[in-house]
């Protein structure tokens, strides 16, 4: 065979963190890579995201807009990308995922953000730093679900977003 093969390793890990978590946006699918495959830069995750989408191995799903306080200024867009017809099939994937996915402590992660989102909660907050962190504990909570955590967590989660529609409404 002459010329580049086809497919990538990086799009087949892509593939395999889309098939774990159903659907996710760009940036989220790279902190995932990170923490489980090791260093690969954003731009590389976004061109096999790119790339994905024209051999239909990944498919958009949705555009979506979401409040917070960023950088930019205090909306970002956020493109969501699932699985496409084209995908590595789950029998075909590479077992590096889960090997490396046991030896990653997602508790440590998932208490590290539960202090962040307690410690934001008591102070006070604008409407769209309220708004960034609902968003955060829903993804959080969607994540624990997901991950099959222990319901400690989503209580946890679901207690704090309840304290914090408590406490912040005018």
């Amino acid at each position: 065979m002459r010329g580049r093969p086809k497919g990538s390793i990086i799009r087949n890990r892509i593939c395999q963190i889309l098939h774990r978590k159903g659907f996710s946006y760009g940036y989220e699918i790279y902190n995932i890579y990170k923490n489980v495959f090791g260093q690969v830069s954003m731009k590389s995750i976004y061109y096999h995201l790119k790339q994905g989408v024209k051999t239909g191995e990944v498919q958009l799903v949705k555009v979506r807009k979401e409040l917070g306080n960023y950088t930019w200024g205090d909306q970002t867009e956020r493109t969501y990308y699932t699985l496409g017809p084209q995908a590595i099939r789950v029998s075909e994937k590479i077992p590096e995922m889960e090997k490396r996915e046991m030896e990653f402590d997602w508790t440590k992660v998932m208490e590290k953000e539960l202090k962040i989102i307690e410690k934001k909660i008591k102070r006070k907050m604008s409407d769209i730093e309220k708004q960034k962190i609902l968003n955060k504990i829903d993804s959080l909570i969607h994540f624990c679900t997901f991950k099959k955590m222990s319901r400690d967590y989503l209580t946890l989660f679901k207690k704090a977003k309840n304290n914090l529609c408590d406490t912040h409404t005018p």
